[in-house]
């Protein structure tokens, strides 16, 4: 007999052995424990893998429970395991099969359910000009631990040629059917008119308008920005007309003054840009829920002119110092 040949046959008696060793009436009865054949499990739960969750060894000698444990493999979705190995399980179906000396003696079914709706992370307001465009994908954000989102939008489109206020309803579903709600309203207002002025074709100036409430800033003749302010409250601090230019630019500053009964005010701002002196200029109003229209007359300011917050940094950004400041 070859070596080769030897060995084979001292492995196969082995094994034989092995089988032979479950099968002799010492070996202990096997029980199976009342875990269900179907089970249901949070996302995050824990497939029970440990061999004594599905065999039940109470009442056996330390011999037979030895026996039993020496005897017995735990798979889950067919890969031998030992421990405790769910906190990582998909979402989906697992199965849970045990050998007892060969043998399968049980089968279970561990479906890992997603339970969580995804979560909003921006669900933001817009305040726009009329006949401006409006993604409202752009409003939202949402995300899920577990799976992919689908977004869907109502209504899906704006039409902004009439000013007004929108609502939009933001659904976000996961792949397990959660879903979450949010909604965000778009504020459409009037498009401020461009002031006629031989400037806005011959070089870069801010153009104030009294009359409109607007501002409209051109750089090399093109348009840049345009928004509705408010100016000094007409007859009683009503903001300078004439030419000037700015003078410097600062951010994040308390404006202080009087007003007209003796009080003293404090305004922060966080853009200035005055073109008087530091007595005049234009700067953010955050104070104020709206602007253009006849607001200057009898609710104006103290003679700066007042901006919304999105346009002064948007004008700050671009203008410099120096640059001429027409205000009619």
């Amino acid at each position: 007999m070859s070596i080769k040949s030897f060995f084979k046959s001292i492995l196969v008696i082995c094994i034989l052995a092995a089988a032979a060793a479950c099968l002799i009436s010492a070996a202990p009865v096997l029980s199976l424990t009342d875990v269900p054949s179907e089970n249901d499990l949070a996302y995050g739960g824990t497939i029970p893998t440990s061999y004594d969750t599905y065999i039940d060894t109470s009442g056996m000698s330390e011999s037979e429970a030895s026996f039993i444990r020496d005897n017995t493999e735990v798979f889950l979705d067919g890969e031998a395991v030992s421990g405790d190995a769910g906190a990582n399980a998909q979402v989906g179906e697992h199965k849970v099969t045990v050998n007892f000396c060969g043998e399968e003696v049980g089968s279970y079914t561990y479906t890992v359910r997603d339970s969580e709706p995804p979560v909003f992370t921006k669900a933001e307001d817009l305040t726009v000009y009329t006949w401006t465009e409006v993604d409202v994908t752009s409003l939202f954000e949402a995300s899920d631990d577990i799976s992919d989102v689908t977004m869907k939008y109502e209504p899906e489109t704006i039409d902004t040629s009439v000013a007004g206020e929108y609502t939009v309803k933001a659904t976000a579903t996961d792949e397990s059917g959660n879903t979450a709600e949010a909604s965000a309203t778009v504020t459409v207002i009037e498009q401020p008119p461009v002031p006629a002025t031989e400037y806005k074709t011959t070089g870069t100036c801010i153009y104030i308008d009294i009359a409109s409430q607007s501002l409209a800033y051109f750089a090399d003749g093109k348009l840049a920005l345009s928004c509705y302010v408010v100016t000094g409250n007409a007859g009683n601090h009503d903001t300078p007309t004439g030419n000037f230019t700015v003078g410097h630019k600062s951010t994040n500053l308390t404006l202080k003054g009087q007003e007209d009964n003796g009080d003293k005010y404090e305004s922060f701002v966080s853009y200035w840009m005055p073109f008087i002196g530091d007595e005049y200029g234009m700067h953010d109003a955050t104070w104020r829920g709206s602007f253009g229209g006849s607001i200057y007359q009898g609710s104006g300011s103290h003679g700066c002119v007042n901006m919304p917050y999105e346009s002064a940094a948007e004008l700050y950004s671009m203008v410099a110092e120096g640059t001429p400041v027409i205000i009619r």
